[in-house]
């Protein structure tokens, strides 16, 4: 069999794949983020959002993914962020941000796509580890899944984009309100 070239290279075959001598990577700007609810449902503070965000340990990412993955620092992938940004991003936790004054259990949404189980279980063991929250996953179909995020949104969720071109507006352009 040959192949030229694939997207998604399925998420098992990587480490096997990537051994062969004409297995070649080519960048690609995929950003996935964790997601929030924040209209009048919403159960999760400020404060508290940003102390699940925080308490994620992104370097571990790559070992994750068993590819050449890097980790963002923020809503733009590497290589598209200002390297200001990338330093004045990091946190480490420590005992301030570890403080969790949230609900003892919350639930994850996210849509069933090889490579997203992996990354979802690792933020699972991360907030139950670091914080001692407990988090129920909830993998769906993709098209359920981002119906449900147009008509009502879970208060967590997985979401994400690939760059159609290199240049931080196809990131930032999804957050325009249109």
């Amino acid at each position: 069999k040959k192949l030229d070239w694939i997207g998604d290279v399925p998420f098992l075959e990587k480490p096997k794949l990537s051994s062969e001598p004409e297995y070649k990577t080519y960048l690609s700007y995929v950003g996935y983020y964790i997601a929030f609810r924040l209209d009048s449902q919403s159960k999760l503070s400020l404060e508290q959002r940003c102390t699940l965000a925080h308490s994620l340990n992104k370097q571990a990412i790559p070992q994750i993914l068993k590819g050449n993955e890097v980790p963002a620092w923020g809503i733009l992938p590497p290589g598209l962020a200002p390297e200001v940004g990338q330093q004045v991003s990091k946190y480490k936790i420590d005992n301030k941000i570890s403080k969790w004054n949230g609900p003892s259990e919350i639930e994850v949404a996210f849509y069933a796509k090889d490579i997203h189980t992996p990354v979802m279980e690792w933020l699972q063991s991360e907030w139950q580890k670091n914080l001692g929250v407990k988090v129920k996953l909830r993998k769906m179909e993709g098209k359920t899944y981002w119906s449900l995020l147009q008509s009502d949104p879970p208060q967590i969720f997985l979401s994400g984009s690939t760059a159609a071109y290199a240049h931080p507006y196809s990131f930032l352009s999804e957050f325009l309100s249109e």
